[in-house]
């Protein structure tokens, strides 16, 4: 019995102690996830390290990811063509259709999706301008980035 008082108190102790964070890898979604238990500093440390390794990577907070809303293609020499527009979002709601392909951000030219795939990531809030061509006709809109809503996380 005491056993089992002892592990239902480690158990209550941990579960408001524990700490953990999620980072993504944009466009291949590989992720990490960072924990920190206890109260301690050198852990915490350990913890903040963790966080910056990761980010130095490539990885973001999972928090932190905004969309537009546009999927392209994952293979970096094709060119950008929408592939997939999430409803309800910034660029659904601008009238972007799927088969249009984007060949402008802010300014900078893309070829492919490997020149979008190297630009700098958008975040929550930002103001994206994107040239857009369909059916020959180049189309300019602009779109606020929002949040990445994760339905459940599976990792």
């Amino acid at each position: 019995m005491r056993k089992l008082t002892f592990i239902l108190l480690a158990a209550v102790f941990l579960s408001g102690c524990a700490k953990s964070q999620v980072l993504v890898r944009p466009y291949s979604g590989e992720t990490i996830r960072c924990w920190y238990y206890g109260t301690q500093l050198l852990p915490y440390l350990s913890y903040q390290q963790c966080i910056k390794d990761a980010e130095s990577l490539g990885y973001v907070k999972l928090e932190e990811l905004a969309t537009t809303g546009i999927y392209g293609p994952s293979d970096p020499t094709k060119p950008l063509t929408i592939l997939r527009i999430d409803p309800g979002s910034p660029a659904a709601l601008a009238g972007l259709k799927v088969g249009d392909r984007i060949i402008e951000r802010d300014g900078v030219k893309i070829n492919t999706a490997g020149d979008f795939q190297s630009m700098p990531l958008i975040r929550i809030g930002q103001q994206v301008v994107y040239k857009i061509l369909r059916d020959g006709q180049q189309i300019i809109v602009t779109l606020k980035a929002v949040p990445i809503k994760v339905v459940h996380p599976t990792f």
